[in-house]
């Protein structure tokens, strides 16, 4: 299957965006007694929701190419979401040992939202809330990353599910009302709050990763669509829609009680797709495949251990004694945690192919 070198692209600058989510570049600064860092970060922030989406929407477009051209649907599905799973179930125990190993007890038991301690065989409420967390919302504070994975996993369940049952149109459908529905468990909840958060699979995952599997479809009619519009156009459109995003979370937050924390919006959707449809275009004679495929190639794992990055980082400029709300290093911060996430990734993989080759040379005699 080809390569999609502006699909890579555009899903490592998606995972530059969610450090910038996580590390919130910018807010403490403050030039001539004024507040110029929140200014920055909403701006920074409200365009950086572009890249959860993202990820969705090029997630399900490849595996419903894949699937298409697979030989064995139901065999590459299973290898998929088993994989998903293993990687889900593997980070939370990492990132469980690593609090308990780093911190403290206490540290890690305030970071399941459902404290094991309080459990008991009679307390069916907490065995549900607990089952829910672990295995559909992803609800920690310290692994509070991780809940992508599971929604991942159960958007391919279901979008696997209607696509050999040709139901894909209907899954769309569906998926669309359930994102709008799912903007008041969000964004929207200054006009209408639904008792429940909706940054879950069902009313947000499963939209884009359905949408992204449609465009694989009908692929052939989504790249005429694009040639008939242009490259031109479909970038204005980006510009327009970006726009648009600022100014609703600009009314939200100052009219209804909206926050940064906020995930999704109206125009959201039509700004990710404009992306999305752009990504579709030929790259750049300047842009390096080879450097774009690397990093590509490495972004879950950019995406799963930038948390502990962002951490350590932290502490060494506290210990380096460096003025954490200074320009230069809010500037600096997002660049170095998106590198040595990088370089911590990359020799992670060097180090387990390695042990990997040496346990089969044992093995084999």
């Amino acid at each position: 299957m080809k390569r999609y070198v502006m699909i890579d692209t555009f899903k490592c600058i998606a995972c530059y965006a969610v450090i910038c989510l996580h590390a919130l570049p910018f807010e403490p600064v403050v030039l001539y007694n004024q507040p110029i860092g929140k200014h920055l970060l909403f701006f920074i922030d409200t365009m950086s929701r572009f890249a959860v989406p993202f990820f969705f929407m090029a997630s399900g477009f490849m595996y419903i190419k894949k699937t298409m051209n697979s030989s064995n649907a139901h065999d590459y599905f299973r290898k998929y979401a088993v994989n998903l799973a293993l990687l889900y179930f593997g980070w939370c125990i990492f990132y469980a040992v690593y609090t308990f190993g780093i911190h403290s007890w206490e540290v890690f038991e305030k970071s399941v939202t459902v404290s094991l301690q309080s459990f008991s065989v009679n307390d069916y409420k907490n065995a549900i809330k607990l089952l829910y967390q672990v295995f559909y919302s992803g609800g920690y504070v310290e692994f509070f990353h991780l809940w992508f994975l599971i929604a991942l996993l159960w958007s391919i369940i279901i979008l696997h599910f209607c696509f050999q049952h040709n139901k894909l149109s209907v899954l769309l459908a569906i998926s669309l009302l359930l994102y709008i529905f799912g903007l008041f468990g969000d964004s929207y909840r200054g006009l209408y709050s639904l008792p429940f958060r909706t940054r879950t699979a069902i009313f947000f995952g499963l939209f884009y990763c359905t949408l992204g599997g449609f465009i694989a479809f009908h692929e052939e009619r989504v790249n005429a669509f694009i040639a008939k519009w242009g490259a031109m156009r479909i970038g204005f459109a980006i510009i327009l829609f970006g726009s648009l995003q600022l100014v609703e979370r600009f009314i939200l937050i100052q009219q209804f009680h909206g926050t940064l924390n906020d995930n999704f919006f109206i125009m959201t959707l039509p700004f990710v797709v404009c992306l999305f449809f752009f990504s579709f275009g030929s790259p750049p004679r300047a842009l390096n495949e080879q450097w774009i495929k690397s990093i590509a190639d490495k972004v879950v794992g950019i995406y799963l251990i930038h948390p502990i990055v962002m951490e350590e980082l932290a502490l060494v400029g506290q210990m380096m004694e460096i003025d954490g709300k200074s320009f230069i290093y809010q500037a600096m911060f997002v660049p170095q945690v998106f590198l040595f996430s990088f370089l911590i990734y990359k020799y992670i993989l060097v180090i387990f192919y390695w042990s990997k080759m040496q346990v089969k040379a044992v093995l084999n005699g």
